[in-house]
């Protein structure tokens, strides 16, 4: 039976394409074999013993704002090795460094340098490198190069919360969460790696389908913050314009929930770039609003009358004598305009912000109260806030060999003691809700990948002063907003508040002109639903917290009123009135 032409032809075809290949196989075995040989040895080491142990990566949980708003989040890199061992010459070298130095964005010579011993079976070329990246990497075709998938911690949001946030650091022994949340919650945002235990290609990778053992890694939780990002967003904005109107070197806002203690805002001025934080100094991840501390100066006057009407000491209606200047433990008090106002109230004592009276009142409260009080309020330890790095501040007592009354005059108004701002904002929201303390926090839901959630619970920490006495401290600040710091006034809104103005300490004594100025309050007074605490250090244009902070507070306060959907005391009485009326009639 005779063959036909086509069917000679199909077979010389199929022939010639086996002979091909063979000529390939031949010629990649020659390679391998000869003049490449070192290659695939490089890699058979890394496999020997038969079995590779390979750690399987979780994906770190995410970090959302109270709404949703994502605020860190995952990139996937990859980071790009390379086997010198495995490199025949030097001229073969430098044609690799050559082609792969332009797409890891370095110089040739930098790369000739790593790898220039050519012992080491593996060296690093570079770290997180974009996955097109990585692609054209891949096409270059080197065995001797390895593409390893990373997971690079990102902030959409750049500056924005970087010191409640923290940031993801990464290196060889792997990543670690630093500061803010990402530091106090790295246990939970890391998850748990996964293994397994498999054979190894003649390059030490691990082939899937020889896997022996394999445990799941486990994700971590993301974390949903009490915090607001439109709240944080105004608060930063409006904290960088303070300092750019009052020429001060730095500043801190806080805002709180009275009632709960949650965190809907907090920020502190210079900020750094959490997504760069390889390019920042050690110093500009401190956060200032937990980890800083501060004289806190008139501010604490707020106490010291609170614990004196709380123990009975004085009255709410009580009239006072303010001579303009005292001697406590040897020291003399001054008031801060070095003039007498005689007789006066409680409203003028916080209002006209008079150390003599204040002084007075702490002498005649006597040490043991004045500091069991102050303990109460929280100054002296922690705040127990969920982020990384707070410290406690603190204060001589007359256990301490160097303490003497003179220390009492003085901290009655808040200095010669070193608080937080953060403290400031927990004691004097203590008042505004009714005398009970609040444990601050900023995570107010943890949630797995399974859709179950745990919501932080409000925890009250313990009782600073009766309900009835916090009332009546209410009553005294919104007065002494009313009369005597107008700039702290919120159109429409009663204002409780006070402002602080602290000298700066430095060697050897007080600076003759620096001062930290501060103001904090809360609204609406008779039902706080936020405290605002302002801090500026060293302003340039006014000394005094009632003049460049207390503007502050008010700017932010008005923003907060809308955003939140406070009405207007008059309008939250009309509806009041109306309800109590309703309730007669039936």
């Amino acid at each position: 039976m005779a063959v036909s032409r086509e069917t000679r032809l199909r077979v010389l075809i199929v022939m010639a394409l086996l002979a091909i290949a063979l000529l390939v196989l031949m010629g990649q075995l020659l390679r391998w074999q000869v003049f490449d040989r070192a290659t695939p040895l490089a890699y058979a080491k890394r496999g020997e013993g038969g079995q590779v142990q390979e750690t399987l990566e979780p994906r770190r949980g995410l970090i959302f704002d109270r709404d949703g708003i994502l605020l860190a989040s995952n990139l996937t890199t990859y980071s790009v090795g390379a086997s010198p061992n495995a490199m025949p010459d030097e001229a073969y070298r430098r044609r690799f460094a050559e082609k792969i130095a332009p797409l890891l964005g370095q110089d040739p010579a930098a790369v000739m340098e790593k790898i220039a011993d050519t012992t080491r079976v593996y060296v690093r070329l570079e770290d997180h490198v974009s996955q097109a990246t990585a692609r054209e990497i891949a096409d270059l075709g080197y065995l001797i190069v390895t593409l390893e998938e990373r997971s690079q911690r990102i902030y959409p949001r750049g500056t924005l919360a970087a010191h409640l946030l923290g940031f993801v650091t990464s290196d060889l022994a792997g990543y670690r969460g630093s500061y803010g949340v990402e530091g106090f919650y790295e246990s939970v945002l890391r998850g748990k790696p996964g293994s397994g235990v498999a054979e190894p290609d003649p390059w030490g990778k691990p082939i899937p389908v020889a896997r022996a053992q394999y445990t799941p890694p486990e994700d971590g939780k993301n974390l949903y913050l009490s915090v607001r990002y439109t709240v944080q967003h105004i608060i930063e904005r409006e904290l960088a314009q303070a300092l750019e109107d009052s020429g001060a070197e730095s500043g801190t806002v806080v805002v709180l929930q009275p009632h709960t203690g949650a965190i809907l805002a907090m920020a502190s001025l210079p900020a750094y770039d959490p997504n760069r934080y390889a390019q920042e100094t050690y110093e500009s991840f401190i956060d200032p609003a937990i980890s800083k501390v501060y004289e806190p100066g008139s501010v604490i006057k707020v106490v010291t009358v609170a614990a004196a009407l709380d123990s009975g000491v004085i009255s709410p209606d009580e009239i006072l004598y303010d001579p303009g200047a005292i001697e406590v433990g040897g020291s003399p008090i001054y008031n801060p305009d070095k003039q007498a106002y005689g007789q006066v109230d409680l409203t003028t004592v916080l209002g006209k912000s008079l150390n003599v009276e204040v002084a007075q009142i702490a002498v005649r409260l006597g040490p043991e109260r004045f500091y069991h009080y102050l303990r109460r309020f929280g100054f002296g330890s922690a705040t127990g806030v969920d982020l990384a790095g707070e410290v406690t501040g603190g204060f001589k007592t007359p256990d301490d060999p160097e303490w003497s009354e003179s220390d009492l005059g003085r901290n009655s108004f808040g200095q010669a003691m070193a608080a937080t701002p953060l403290q400031v904002a927990v004691a004097l929201a203590s008042i505004a809700n009714g005398g009970l303390l609040m444990k601050p926090y900023v995570v107010q839901a943890i949630a797995d990948n399974n859709g179950h959630s745990v919501t932080t619970a409000s925890k009250p920490i313990r009782r600073t002063v009766t309900a009835q006495t916090a009332h009546a401290v209410t009553r005294i600040l919104e007065k002494a907003v009313e009369q005597d710091t107008s700039l702290a006034q919120v159109p429409g809104y009663r204002v409780a508040g006070k402002s602080g103005t602290a000298q700066v300490y430095v060697a050897g004594g007080y600076h003759p002109t620096a001062t930290i100025a501060s103001f904090a309050g809360y609204l609406p007074s008779n039902d706080p639903a936020v405290l605002i605490l302002v801090v500026l250090r060293r302003p340039q244009t006014s000394p005094w917290g009632s003049q460049v902070a207390a503007p502050v507070f008010a700017r932010i306060a008005k923003q907060l009123m809308v955003l939140l959907d406070v009405p207007p005391d008059v309008v939250r009485e009309r509806v009041t009135s109306s309800s109590t009326a309703v309730v007669v009639q039936w």
